[in-house]
């Protein structure tokens, strides 16, 4: 089962936590992208960590943009 959209942006969307950017991948698995956890850091002002997700072509390997909000 996986969703028909799936949203790709060219900026990144700010995750607060790995399970917040793990369930966002889970909502919107698709085939045809791999999608990964990789830019995190740490943002002392607030005191917390921020995570990214990158997509990338399943086929081919080539990044294509960042994953956005679920469209649920």
């Amino acid at each position: 089962m996986y969703s028909k959209d799936i949203n790709i942006q060219q900026e990144p969307k700010e995750y607060s936590s790995l399970h917040a950017a793990y369930s966002s991948i889970n909502n919107q698995y698709h085939p045809d992208f791999i999608c990964q956890v990789v830019n995190t850091y740490w943002e002392p002002s607030e005191n917390k960590e921020v995570y990214y997700i990158d997509v990338r072509d399943k086929e081919q390997g080539n990044w294509i943009g960042y994953l956005g909000d679920s469209y649920e």
